[in-house]
């Protein structure tokens, strides 16, 4: 019988295991996910940021807005910036200007011109971490009209601990195949028919053998 005392030891040693069998997660990065739904095209965004590896750069305040052909995509309300180590998110499609609806947290990601590489923007005063949750509506479009070409689009920065991403997603609506046609069940009338064709087959070949 194993003592409590080595029970207890054994179960210090896996806790130690599972403690360094393999590196720390990184943060988890934030997603934005776009559906043509009910004739609009509606965003729904969540996940946390990791700033570690990224400066602050100022603040801006404007309404939500998306820019495929500029990689600018942004909820309205006050927004610090943060900038650094080159971050890029590629445009996302042909499509200029076009004015959207908004709630919850205020976040974005916007192409700049100069050498320090695109800003991601975030919530005024936010903290690494924080679970941030926010939707986009544009109402009455569809991807063509804003000019988006649908996919996955990245924009990545740090390293180790401080890696992170900003990610969007234009989902294209996949129409179900039909579904097959039923299997046909025969009718009551034939059914019967079928059963009296064979009882009258077996009935005859009895009279044959009988003959």
């Amino acid at each position: 019988m194993i003592s409590r005392f080595r029970m207890l030891g054994l179960a210090a040693v896996g806790v130690a295991a599972l403690s360094v069998a393999g590196p720390r997660p990184a943060e988890a990065a934030f997603t934005f996910t776009f559906v043509e739904q009910g004739g609009d095209v509606v965003g729904t965004g969540a996940g946390s940021f990791n700033l570690a590896a990224l400066t602050f750069l100022g603040g801006l305040s404007g309404s939500a807005v998306i820019s495929p052909a500029n990689a600018l995509l942004r909820t309205g309300g006050v927004l610090s910036i943060y900038f650094g180590g080159g971050i890029t998110l590629p445009a996302f499609g042909t499509g200029s200007l076009a004015f959207g609806a908004w709630t919850g947290d205020p976040v974005g990601f916007a192409r700049n011109s100069g050498s320090a590489g695109d800003l991601l923007l975030v919530p005024v005063g936010y903290m690494s971490g924080t679970q941030l949750e926010a939707t986009m509506t544009f109402t009455g479009a569809t991807f063509a009209s804003l000019g988006i070409t649908p996919g996955t689009y990245s924009a990545t920065w740090g390293s180790g601990d401080t890696a992170d991403s900003f990610n969007v997603v234009f989902q294209e609506t996949v129409t179900p195949p039909p579904p097959p046609p039923p299997t046909a069940v025969p009718e009551p009338a034939s059914a019967l028919l079928l059963g009296a064709g064979l009882f009258g087959l077996v009935a005859s070949r009895r009279r044959r053998q009988h003959a």
